[in-house]
């Protein structure tokens, strides 16, 4: 079984790490195609196969995940419809805001197509996967979509008319969580703490904290109250969160990425 690669940026790189890291797949089952030269080399040297042309891609390919922006995407389906119309392999979309009819606008309603939402969180074999499919997605493919997916997290079957809240929740919400881990470590860095400690530390603060949630089903309000003392540090600094809309910073931030992934693919 082949695996092709249309786009191999940031997480289509992180999903054959992660695939390759849980020891059910080998770079040698992979064919790529992509302008990033770093990271095919990369891949090549461990194996994979490289093509410069998209449709030599299609051509060996059981499985063909599509991973070029957005905005490229028409263009690259209209190049490789007819080698994918004589191979029918089961097409995989990690393409943000594309809708599965999207795809069988260009490429004909009788294509085996899944849509996902996975996230970097491949590269550490836990991403979180929003998933949809068509109806044309036979048993068996979805067994293997499954392997595949599995083998690097956590799969979500999402009804589609949801995908953007989802996606947003997990596709974009990682880098706000990025964001917050910096912005801790930061205010440690004022405060005496380098860097890199302040970073890991919070890290794995926030690592056991997703983990107490998880493992309890304590609801986050619940822990809050449970972490604050009278008239303490910790009720000081979440006051000031609260007065600064912190809450609501949040989701205006959530709201302002679904819109544009509303806006996506139309």
């Amino acid at each position: 079984m082949k695996i092709g690669f249309i786009g191999f940026g940031n997480m289509a790189s992180a999903i054959a790490y992660g695939m390759t890291a849980s020891k059910e797949f080998d770079y040698k089952d992979m064919v790529i195609s992509d302008h990033n030269e770093i990271k095919v080399k990369a891949a090549t040297l461990k194996g994979a196969k490289f093509y410069e042309n998209e449709n030599e891609v299609v051509k060996e390919s059981d499985i063909l995940i599509l991973a070029v922006k957005p905005h490229a995407m028409k263009d690259l389906l209209i190049k490789i419809k007819d080698e994918i119309n004589e191979k029918n392999p089961l097409i995989i979309s990690v393409a943000t805001g594309l809708e599965l009819k999207f795809f069988e606008e260009i490429l004909g309603d009788n294509i085996s197509l899944i849509r996902t939402i996975p996230n970097l969180n491949a590269k550490v074999l836990m991403s979180v996967t929003a998933v949809c499919q068509n109806e044309n997605v036979t048993k068996e493919q979805r067994e293997i979509f499954d392997k595949i997916f599995k083998s690097f997290g956590y799969i979500f079957d999402i009804p589609e008319k949801d995908f953007s809240a989802f996606g947003v929740l997990v596709g974009c919400g990682i880098a706000y969580t990025f964001l917050f881990y910096d912005s801790m470590a930061r205010a440690a860095v004022k405060f005496g703490i380098k860097k890199d400690l302040a970073l890991k530390a919070a890290c794995l603060n926030a690592k056991g904290a997703a983990e107490l949630i998880n493992q309890t089903n304590i609801h986050p309000a619940e822990l809050i109250d449970m972490t604050c003392s009278p008239n303490g540090t910790t009720i000081e600094g979440i006051a000031s969160l609260l007065n600064e809309n912190f809450q609501g910073a949040i989701i205006n931030a959530f709201e302002k990425s679904y819109l544009k992934d509303q806006k996506m693919g139309k």
